[in-house]
């Protein structure tokens, strides 16, 4: 029988943003979303060399209503990649002749003496150049050169100019990771929130797309606001959790984060990290005050997604916290259903030991009902269906 919690096809689709430029043109850029029963990996061809992309999660799929349409987490791209994306922009501006481009290479080579010169000789330090469009704030950003913020914002920089795919300079110093950039650019008045109009994401979360934990604690010790939204509606904390950053869901909710915070098909972080089998994150979003008993839309806990992933670590920790190990959803569907319909053999036994009821029928799940014996016999897990049936106790 089949219901409306039937496995769907993923579909693949263009919505992404990725975190740092991708240079090699066989890459591709994964957003990670959570909707339906799978987590659902959507696929964009690489920018080109020179370009500076947006965010990008791990490869793995994420949560919404355990079918096959899936997860909702945006892309994080290995910010190692970021680095090399500015090569050929910066040999177009010392290949070019005009003084604009003059203070831009001398900004990369640090001459300070020049950079002097140059402004005084009445160089527009927001003149942009090159494909990107970028402008001498710009290129501080990108070369580590803190000290020349002040001289730049001095004579007129603007610090919230926006290059050509829209990031400002304090985007493109989080995506180097130049502390010092990011500090001064601060310490000037850069808009600390600002979203990118590149891929609409804020500095704070280009510093947990790298994983950066001095960073990420830069920003949220100056004030950012740690729930604003991405341009795919998830928070930082969603981002975190799928990625594994234990470190930074803590100081996320130590900086008074949401951990309840939901995307739009109500999965909160403890439900990302479920889907991902992130224990360490699940331990500390517990600490923290999530709420196993969190249901998403269709009525899907933490525990279900990670019984359906087969992540018996993490259905552990769940179970550790108190996790309700027959709450039902949608077609009164267990975290045992879950499991035994997908032939996680590990995580059957593991609820099976810890009480599961396994009487229980589910209306509809991965297109068939009944109770968990017979759902994993009709998916072709004979032996499991057997030891759901013949279970006489923890061993």
């Amino acid at each position: 029988m089949r219901g409306r919690n039937a496995l769907r096809t993923p579909q693949l689709t263009s919505l992404i943003s990725a975190s740092g430029p991708l240079t090699d043109q066989s890459q591709q850029r994964i957003e990670i979303r959570i909707s339906g029963h799978e987590l659902k990996t959507l696929i964009e061809e690489p920018p080109s060399n020179d370009e500076l992309p947006a965010y990008s999660p791990p490869t793995q799929p994420l949560p919404g209503s355990l079918s096959t349409t899936s997860a909702k987490t945006e892309a994080i791209t290995p910010a190692s990649e970021r680095s090399n994306c500015f090569d050929e922009e910066t040999r177009e501006a010392q290949q070019s002749g005009t003084l604009v481009n003059d203070l831009h290479s001398a900004i990369e080579q640090n001459d300070l003496r020049k950079i002097k010169h140059l402004l005084q000789e009445g160089v527009d330090p927001n003149a942009q150049s090159g494909r990107l469009q970028r402008n001498a704030l710009h290129q501080t950003a990108l070369h580590n050169r803190a000290e020349c913020v002040r001289l730049l914002v001095d004579n007129g920089a603007l610090v919230d100019a926006e290059e050509g795919k829209g990031d400002t300079a304090l985007h493109l110093a989080t995506w180097k990771g130049h502390a010092e950039v990011v500090d001064a650019l601060l310490t000037h008045g850069a808009d600390i929130d600002r979203l990118s109009g590149r891929d609409g994401n804020t500095p704070l979360w280009c510093a947990i797309s790298k994983g950066d934990s001095a960073l990420t604690e830069l920003f949220l010790d100056r004030g950012a606001d740690p729930d604003i939204r991405s341009s795919t509606d998830l928070l930082p904390l969603h981002h975190a959790a799928v990625s594994g950053q234990d470190k930074l869901c803590k100081l996320l909710a130590e900086h008074g984060a949401d951990i309840h915070c939901r995307d739009g098909e109500g999965n909160t972080p403890l439900h990302y990290a479920a889907t991902t089998g992130q224990k360490s994150v699940i331990s500390v979003l517990l600490h923290e005050g999530a709420r196993h008993s969190d249901v998403q839309n269709q009525g899907l806990s933490a525990l279900h997604w990670a019984a359906h992933k087969g992540h018996r670590d993490a259905l552990e920790a769940l179970l550790d916290g108190d996790a309700e190990k027959d709450l039902l959803a949608d077609s009164a569907t267990t975290p045992l259903h879950c499991a035994a319909s997908r032939g996680h053999r590990a995580c059957v036994k593991l609820l099976l030991d810890a009480g599961a009821d396994r009487t229980i029928c589910t209306a509809s799940w991965d297109g068939n009902s009944g109770t968990a014996a017979e759902l994993a016999r009709a998916n072709g897990h004979a032996q499991i269906a057997s030891m759901i049936q013949f279970y006489t106790g923890l061993k």
